[in-house]
C-alpha cells in the first residue's frame, strides 16, 4: 500500500521525486518538473503523479527561499532542503506559483479530482489548505 496524505511529501510520487532529486540536486530538474505543470497547455490533462512531483519541486523552491516545510521528512530531508540555493530562484518561484495554481483550480487536474472525490470532505479541505500554505511560503 502506498503513502497517501495531505502533506506535500505524504505520497509515494513526491517522495520518489525527492529521492531522485537528492541524488542529483540541480536547478534544471526543478525547473523541468514545474514547467510540466506550470506551463502546460490550458486544456491539457495534468497527471496526478506529475502534480505531486510539482508540489515537491515547489517545496524545494520554498526551502531555497528560506521558507522550508516545517515537518519531518525521511533521511534528514528538512536539512537537505534548507541547504538548497538556486541562481534563478525568482523565476522558479513564479513558475512554482503557476504550477500550484493549476493544481488547485484546474478542471483537468487528476490530483485535484482525486481530492475532490475523497470520501472525507475534511481531508480535501486539509489538502487545499496545505497547498495554500505552500503558496504563502513562496510569496
Amino acid at each position: 500500500m502506498g503513502a497517501w496524505g495531505v502533506g506535500s511529501f505524504e505520497n509515494d510520487d513526491a517522495l520518489d521525486w525527492l529521492a531522485a532529486f537528492r541524488e542529483h540536486p540541480d536547478e534544471a530538474s526543478v525547473r523541468e518538473t514545474l514547467t510540466l505543470i506550470g506551463e502546460a497547455e490550458e486544456d491539457s490533462f495534468l497527471d496526478a503523479a506529475d502534480c505531486a512531483d510539482a508540489i515537491a519541486a515547489a517545496e524545494t523552491v520554498a526551502a531555497a527561499r528560506g521558507r522550508p516545510l516545517e515537518v519531518s521528512l525521511p533521511d534528514d530531508g528538512v536539512a537537505f532542503l534548507t541547504g538548497l540555493r538556486f541562481a534563478g530562484v525568482r523565476e522558479l518561484t513564479q513558475l512554482a506559483l503557476r504550477a500550484l495554481d493549476r493544481i488547485r483550480t484546474d478542471q483537468n487536474c487528476e490530483l485535484h479530482d482525486l481530492w475532490r472525490e475523497a470520501e472525507e470532505e475534511e481531508a480535501r479541505s486539509e489538502w487545499l489548505a496545505a497547498v495554500e500554505e505552500l503558496r504563502e511560503r513562496l510569496r
